[in-house]
């Protein structure tokens, strides 16, 4: 494989807006909807029973904003993509409890857990490729 200095300007082209259009669903949610109602994302972490709402849906706002900033810098980029990773899956796993629900909710939830776990992997994939090639 060629070392990244010398990638055609198509790959690198590919490769950021590759990048825009994954980081661009995660800068949505926070700038659109966690942060819009923050009182309601705190309301809905709390639902799960989970401790500190404020602190995490603060946190989790946070983690929204910096995570996809951090994949455009090549010192930052795994950080990036494996938060991303483990905050999908986390998501999943914890809001998304499908195997809980009937009906309609449950195929609703079912999708959005699928969503999220599939984007944990494709994330988890990325950061693999890309410790693979700077080895």
């Amino acid at each position: 494989m060629e070392p990244r200095g010398s990638e055609s300007w198509l790959a690198t082209a590919a490769g950021i807006a590759g990048k825009l259009m994954v980081v661009a669903l995660f800068w949505w949610d926070a700038v659109f909807l966690l942060i819009p109602d923050f009182s309601g994302t705190a309301g809905f972490i709390a639902q799960r029973g989970l401790p500190f709402p404020q602190l995490l849906a603060g946190a989790a706002s946070a983690m929204l904003l910096v995570l996809p900033a951090m994949v455009f810098f090549r010192k930052t980029e795994a950080i990036g993509f494996l938060g991303l990773s483990f905050f999908c899956l986390f998501t999943a796993v914890v809001f998304h409890r499908y195997w809980t629900l009937d009906g309609g909710d449950r195929v609703m939830e079912q999708i959005q857990f699928m969503k999220n776990f599939a984007l944990a992997g494709a994330l988890l994939m990325i950061f693999g490729h890309g410790l693979k090639r700077t080895a």
